[in-house]
């Protein structure tokens, strides 16, 4: 869906992967290799699908792909 969205014009496309809580998210507290073991399982083969499609495509030499992990905890979370 995010290569149909590119190819659409839309110019920023966010794919979101986790939620939950503790080990069902990135957001792992504790056991970090078996939950980023689990959780890039899960993404990257779709990951390297995109990049796949958009290198076939010739798009991925104007489309800037990022992929980041999480960027911290808000001081809202905190309570």
């Amino acid at each position: 869906m995010a290569r149909r969205m590119v190819e659409h014009g839309v110019r920023f496309v966010q794919v979101y992967s986790g939620g939950g809580h503790q080990q069902e998210s990135w957001d792992a507290h504790f056991g970090l290799k078996e939950n980023h073991d689990l959780h890039c399982a899960e993404t990257d083969v779709p990951m390297a699908g995109l990049l796949t499609d958009l290198k076939r495509r010739g798009m991925l030499d104007e489309t800037l792909v990022v992929w980041g992990g999480e960027f911290g905890r808000m001081p809202v979370s905190q309570g």
